[in-house]
C-alpha cells in the first residue's frame, strides 16, 4: 500500500491531497481569503447571554460574534472547572475557536484552551491526561500516559496525538517544553494585558499545520510541486520532524501533480450530489444545514442469489463508499443514510460494522450511532470546518440554493391572475408585461395552443415583452 500526501499552491491557494494506491481519501482547500481559525486563541468580549440556548455570543473582532456554549449544569463537588464559571454580559473572556464560520453562523469557541504540538496537544488549565483512541494497543496506551503524567505539572493535561506511537520520552518532553513555553512566554502574559478584542494565538501556517496534522511516519511521501512550500515543509521538519525530512520531495514532471495524480477530477466528482458504485448501485448525497441526507441505490445491481443478498451486496459496497466521501467532501455533523432494506437483523449490523470499520481511518471524530425505528443508519462526524462544497461553492443564483426553480408555467400563471387584478385597480389603458423569456415564451404558448385570451381575461390590451438575463420570478407590469 502506498500513501502519498501532494501539495499544491497557487495565488492565494494551498490545496493538499492525500492519495492511497491512486485513490483520493481526503482533499483540503484552504485560501487566504477565508482562511481557518480554528486552534487561534482571542481575547474577547462577551456580548449576550441567552439562557434559552445555554450559551453566550462573544465579540473577538470578526464580522460576527462567535458562539460560546455554556455548561447548563451544576458541577459535581470536586470536578469544578474554571472553563465553566459564570459569565456575565461585558466580561472579558479568552476563548478558542473550534469551528470555523459556516453559512450565517458565527464561530464555535471553547474557554477551554489547548495548543497543539507535533505528539502532544498541551491544556494548560486541562488537569488530565488522555490517549488518542487510534493508538491501538493498551501497552502503548499506558505507557504514553505514564510518561504524559510525568511530564505534566500541577493543573496542566496533555493529550497524546496518534502520532506519539513509538515516540521515545525524550521526544515527548521536547514537545512539551515547547508548547508551555508557547504559553507561558506570550499567551498567558497577554490575557491580562491585551485590550478586548485581541488575538492572543493565531495557528502557524498553512504548510506547517497541515505537516504537523498529518501522521508523516504513516505516508510513503510528501510531493510538493512549489517550491516555497516545499522550503516551508523542510523547514517544519528541520525543527520538528527530522526522521521525516526525506520524505519530502519536489515535483519535477511536466504535467500538473493533481492532473498526473488525478485529483482534480476527483475534485470535481466530490461536487456532484451522485456517486456511482462499481457495481451499478450509487449515492445520492444531499446536505442540509441539519443533517447530510445519503441514499443508496441498487442501480442495475441484479448479482445475489436472492434479493437479501443483492441489498446486503450493495450495502457493503456502499458502506466503504460512504466514509471514503464524508471524508473526501469534509462533510460534519449528522448524517442519515437509507440503505437499501433488508429483512434480516444480522445483515443489518453487518453494514453497520462495514461502516463503522470504513470510517475508523478518518482523521476526524466519527461514531456510527446504530439503525433508527425508521430504518436508517445514523452517524456522526465532527465538523470543524467548511465542507469541500462550502469552500469551492456558492449557492446558485437562480435558486438562491434552493435547489428547484419554479416552472415558466407557474410563474405565466401567477402574471395571468396579476394581470386580472390589475385591470380592476387601474382602469384604462394598454397593460404592458416584461418578463424572462421562458415566461413570455410560455404565455405565448397558451395563447396559440391553449386558447388563453389574454386580452379577453382582463378586458384591456396586453402586450408581451420578453428580456434576456431576468430572473425567471421577476416580471413586471405596467399601464400604458
Amino acid at each position: 500500500m502506498t500513501r502519498e500526501l501532494l501539495v499544491e499552491t497557487s495565488a492565494g491557494e494551498l490545496r493538499a491531497a492525500l492519495v492511497e494506491d491512486g485513490a483520493l481519501l481526503e482533499v483540503s482547500v484552504e485560501r487566504r481569503a477565508r482562511s481557518s481559525l480554528v486552534g487561534n486563541i482571542y481575547k474577547g468580549r462577551v456580548l449576550r447571554i441567552v439562557s434559552g440556548i445555554g450559551a453566550a455570543f462573544v465579540d473577538i473582532g470578526l464580522d460576527r460574534a462567535g458562539f460560546l456554549p455554556l455548561r447548563n449544569r451544576a458541577p459535581e463537588a470536586g470536578q469544578e472547572d474554571a472553563a465553566d464559571a459564570p459569565l456575565t454580559e461585558g466580561e472579558a473572556v479568552c476563548v478558542q475557536v473550534t469551528r470555523d464560520a459556516i453559512g450565517d453562523k458565527g464561530a464555535q469557541l471553547s474557554r477551554r484552551l489547548s495548543l497543539a504540538g507535533r505528539y502532544l496537544v498541551y491544556t494548560p488549565e486541562g488537569g488530565r491526561v488522555a490517549v488518542s483512541r487510534r493508538i491501538g494497543t493498551e501497552a502503548e496506551r499506558e505507557r504514553l500516559a505514564s510518561i504524559a503524567e510525568t511530564l505534566a505539572a500541577p493543573g496542566e493535561g496533555f493529550i497524546l496525538r496518534t502520532a506519539a506511537e513509538g515516540v521515545s520520552a525524550e521526544a515527548l518532553a521536547e514537545d512539551a517544553a515547547a508548547l508551555r513555553d508557547g504559553w507561558q512566554g506570550t499567551i498567558a502574559p497577554a490575557r491580562d494585558a491585551a485590550a478586548v478584542p485581541a488575538v492572543l494565538y493565531a495557528e502557524p501556517d498553512p504548510v506547517h499545520r497541515l505537516l504537523r496534522d498529518h501522521d508523516l511516519a504513516a505516508l510513503d511521501a510528501v510531493r510538493f510541486a512549489d517550491a516555497a512550500a516545499l522550503a516551508a515543509g523542510r523547514a517544519y521538519c528541520d525543527a520538528f520532524a527530522p526522521a521525516a525530512s526525506d520524505r519530502l520531495a519536489p515535483h519535477t514532471e511536466p504535467m500538473a501533480l493533481f492532473e498526473i495524480a488525478g485529483v482534480d477530477e476527483a475534485i470535481e466528482g466530490a461536487l456532484s450530489r451522485r456517486v456511482s458504485l462499481p457495481s451499478g448501485g450509487g449515492l445520492v448525497i444531499d446536505q442540509a444545514e441539519a443533517l447530510c441526507a445519503i441514499d443508496v441505490n441498487s442501480g442495475r445491481y441484479i448479482g445475489g442469489t436472492s434479493p437479501g443478498d443483492s441489498a446486503l451486496s450493495t450495502n457493503l459496497e456502499a458502506a466503504a463508499e460512504v466514509a471514503r466521501q464524508l471524508r473526501l467532501r469534509n462533510i460534519g455533523g449528522l448524517v442519515a443514510i437509507d440503505f437499501i432494506d433488508m429483512p434480516d437483523d444480522a445483515a443489518w449490523q453487518q453494514v453497520a460494522d462495514a461502516l463503522e470499520a470504513a470510517m475508523a481511518g478518518d482523521r476526524a471524530r466519527t461514531r456510527v450511532i446504530g439503525r433508527t425505528a425508521g430504518g436508517l443508519i445514523e452517524a456522526t462526524r465532527r465538523r470543524q470546518r467548511e465542507s469541500l462544497v462550502q469552500t469551492m461553492a456558492e449557492p446558485c443564483p437562480l435558486c438562491a440554493g434552493d435547489g428547484h426553480i419554479v416552472t415558466a408555467e407557474s410563474v405565466a400563471l401567477e402574471i395571468l391572475r396579476a394581470l386580472r387584478r390589475e385591470a380592476a385597480h387601474a382602469p384604462g389603458g394598454t397593460l404592458a408585461v416584461t418578463a424572462s423569456v421562458p415566461v413570455i415564451a410560455e404565455l405565448r404558448r397558451m395563447q396559440s395552443e391553449d386558447g388563453v385570451d389574454i386580452a379577453s381575461a382582463t378586458g384591456r390590451p396586453v402586450t408581451l415583452h420578453a428580456e434576456a438575463g431576468r430572473r425567471r420570478t421577476d416580471f413586471d407590469i405596467r399601464v400604458e
